[in-house]
């Protein structure tokens, strides 16, 4: 079963064709979300968390155009979409376990 940091992880990489680099703490918040699963992540405060330093980490990455996105003024809500999408997921998994 993959959790939502896993999925998360696989929109990114699917859709936008973008892979973690180098001290970018991608996988540390994919794992914490894994572990504390898509209830934690659907709360508020974790979800604006989640989604503050999605878009933070992209002001940082390698790649200009990546960089350029994390400060344009409506990136928000495709980053809401995607952790959106991997909570759905998650729960998804959830549900075919029981």
């Amino acid at each position: 079963m993959a959790g939502t940091g896993e999925h998360l992880h696989h929109i990114v990489k699917t859709w936008l064709g973008i892979s973690s680099w180098s001290g970018c703490g991608c996988q540390a918040l994919a794992e914490q979300m894994d572990k504390r699963g898509p209830a934690w992540v659907k709360q508020p405060r974790n979800f604006r968390r989640i989604v503050h330093q999605m878009r933070a980490t992209a002001r940082k990455a390698p790649q200009w155009r990546l960089r350029l996105a994390g400060y344009l003024p409506g990136v928000k809500w495709p980053i809401r979409a995607m952790v959106n999408l991997a909570i759905q997921r998650a729960e998804e998994d959830i549900q075919k376990e029981k």
